[in-house]
Protein backbone atom coordinates (compact mmCIF):
# COMPACT_ATOMS: atom_id res chain seq x y z
CA UNK A 1 0.00 0.00 0.00
CA UNK A 2 1.49 3.34 -1.22
CA UNK A 3 0.49 6.55 -0.48
CA UNK A 4 2.09 9.99 -1.75
CA UNK A 5 2.55 12.98 0.86
CA UNK A 6 4.46 14.64 -1.78
CA UNK A 7 4.43 14.05 -5.60
CA UNK A 8 8.17 14.36 -5.70
CA UNK A 9 9.47 13.61 -2.49
CA UNK A 10 8.04 10.91 0.18
CA UNK A 11 6.04 7.63 -0.17
CA UNK A 12 4.88 5.70 2.87
CA UNK A 13 5.13 1.90 2.35
CA UNK A 14 2.68 0.25 5.15
CA UNK A 15 4.29 -2.73 6.86
CA UNK A 16 2.01 -5.91 8.16
CA UNK A 17 4.42 -8.32 7.23
CA UNK A 18 7.67 -7.69 6.69
CA UNK A 19 10.68 -10.06 5.40
CA UNK A 20 13.33 -7.98 6.92
CA UNK A 21 11.91 -5.97 10.08
CA UNK A 22 15.47 -5.43 11.49
CA UNK A 23 15.97 -2.84 8.67
CA UNK A 24 13.03 -1.20 9.61
CA UNK A 25 14.56 -0.56 12.76
CA UNK A 26 17.66 0.20 11.33
CA UNK A 27 15.99 3.34 9.51
CA UNK A 28 14.12 4.38 12.86
CA UNK A 29 17.82 3.76 14.68
CA UNK A 30 19.25 6.20 12.11
CA UNK A 31 16.65 8.85 12.68
CA UNK A 32 17.42 8.87 16.16
CA UNK A 33 20.93 8.74 15.88
CA UNK A 34 21.59 5.31 17.48
CA UNK A 35 23.56 2.57 17.11
CA UNK A 36 22.27 -0.35 14.57
CA UNK A 37 20.00 -2.96 15.76
CA UNK A 38 20.57 -5.54 17.10
CA UNK A 39 18.97 -8.90 15.30
CA UNK A 40 17.12 -9.29 18.33
CA UNK A 41 15.50 -5.50 17.91
CA UNK A 42 14.78 -6.72 14.82
CA UNK A 43 12.89 -10.45 15.93
CA UNK A 44 11.14 -8.53 17.94
CA UNK A 45 9.71 -5.88 15.35
CA UNK A 46 8.80 -8.68 13.47
CA UNK A 47 7.09 -10.70 16.08
CA UNK A 48 5.05 -7.26 16.86
CA UNK A 49 3.93 -7.12 13.21
CA UNK A 50 2.59 -11.23 13.01
CA UNK A 51 1.04 -10.14 16.01
CA UNK A 52 -1.08 -7.61 14.41
CA UNK A 53 1.71 -4.33 15.12
CA UNK A 54 1.83 -2.17 12.13
CA UNK A 55 4.68 0.15 11.02
CA UNK A 56 4.90 2.52 8.00
CA UNK A 57 8.52 3.36 6.52
CA UNK A 58 9.29 6.77 4.04
CA UNK A 59 10.85 6.49 1.19
CA UNK A 60 12.06 8.96 -1.37
CA UNK A 61 9.88 8.18 -4.21
CA UNK A 62 12.23 8.61 -6.74
CA UNK A 63 14.65 6.42 -5.41
CA UNK A 64 12.95 4.57 -2.69
CA UNK A 65 15.90 5.59 -0.12
CA UNK A 66 14.07 4.97 2.98
CA UNK A 67 14.42 8.57 5.23
CA UNK A 68 12.31 7.57 8.54
CA UNK A 69 9.79 5.42 10.03
CA UNK A 70 6.71 4.62 13.21
CA UNK A 71 5.43 1.87 14.61
CA UNK A 72 2.00 1.39 16.55
CA UNK A 73 1.87 -1.05 19.33
CA UNK A 74 -0.16 -4.58 18.87
CA UNK A 75 -3.76 -3.32 18.64
CA UNK A 76 -5.04 -4.32 22.45
CA UNK A 77 -8.90 -3.46 23.74
CA UNK A 78 -8.93 -1.50 20.55
CA UNK A 79 -6.08 0.71 21.95
CA UNK A 80 -2.72 1.17 20.69
CA UNK A 81 0.47 3.85 20.95
CA UNK A 82 1.44 5.29 17.99
CA UNK A 83 5.62 5.67 18.39
CA UNK A 84 9.32 5.30 17.39
CA UNK A 85 8.04 7.79 14.74
CA UNK A 86 11.90 9.21 13.51
CA UNK A 87 12.76 10.65 10.22
CA UNK A 88 16.74 10.95 9.07
CA UNK A 89 18.53 14.34 10.06
CA UNK A 90 19.11 15.48 5.89
CA UNK A 91 14.85 15.15 5.47
CA UNK A 92 13.19 16.53 8.70
CA UNK A 93 11.47 19.78 8.85
CA UNK A 94 9.62 18.20 5.43
CA UNK A 95 6.45 17.18 7.11
CA UNK A 96 7.71 13.34 6.70
CA UNK A 97 7.19 13.18 10.60
CA UNK A 98 3.38 14.25 10.76
CA UNK A 99 2.69 12.10 7.52
CA UNK A 100 4.25 9.26 9.22
CA UNK A 101 2.44 9.90 12.51
CA UNK A 102 -0.93 10.30 10.77
CA UNK A 103 -0.40 7.25 8.40
CA UNK A 104 -0.13 5.36 11.54
CA UNK A 105 -3.33 6.71 12.82
CA UNK A 106 -5.42 6.00 9.93
CA UNK A 107 -3.72 2.48 9.57
CA UNK A 108 -4.78 1.70 13.39
CA UNK A 109 -8.14 3.04 13.33
CA UNK A 110 -9.12 1.22 9.67
CA UNK A 111 -7.65 -1.98 12.28
CA UNK A 112 -10.34 -1.56 14.45
CA UNK A 113 -8.81 0.79 17.23
CA UNK A 114 -10.84 3.27 18.84
CA UNK A 115 -7.91 5.01 21.08
CA UNK A 116 -4.41 5.58 19.27
CA UNK A 117 -2.36 7.57 22.02
CA UNK A 118 1.36 8.69 21.79
CA UNK A 119 4.10 10.28 24.17
CA UNK A 120 6.20 13.41 22.95
CA UNK A 121 9.77 13.88 24.64
CA UNK A 122 9.70 17.58 24.25
CA UNK A 123 8.11 20.46 22.62
CA UNK A 124 9.38 19.67 19.25
CA UNK A 125 7.60 16.53 19.08
CA UNK A 126 4.70 17.78 20.57
CA UNK A 127 4.68 20.46 17.24
CA UNK A 128 4.61 17.94 15.19
CA UNK A 129 2.06 15.63 17.17
CA UNK A 130 -0.51 18.72 16.94
CA UNK A 131 -0.43 19.07 13.47
CA UNK A 132 -1.44 15.35 12.91
CA UNK A 133 -4.58 16.09 15.16
CA UNK A 134 -3.31 14.95 18.51
CA UNK A 135 -4.27 17.24 21.64
CA UNK A 136 -2.51 16.96 25.58
CA UNK A 137 -5.11 15.28 27.45
CA UNK A 138 -2.49 15.04 30.44
CA UNK A 139 1.52 14.14 31.34
CA UNK A 140 3.84 11.28 33.13
CA UNK A 141 6.65 11.18 34.36
CA UNK A 142 8.98 8.53 33.62
CA UNK A 143 11.52 7.55 36.17
CA UNK A 144 14.01 4.81 36.74
CA UNK A 145 16.80 3.79 38.80
CA UNK A 146 20.03 2.92 37.87
CA UNK A 147 21.06 -0.99 37.72
CA UNK A 148 23.09 -2.07 40.33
Amino acid sequence: MLENTHPHYTKLNTVRFYNKPDACYSYGAKAYEESAPTPEDGKRLGNSLAAGGIAVLACVAATGEPVGAGVCSVLGNQTTEIAGIGVRVAFRRRGIAAALTTRLVREAFDAGVTVAFLMAAHQEEMRIYICAGFSTIGEILHISLSPK
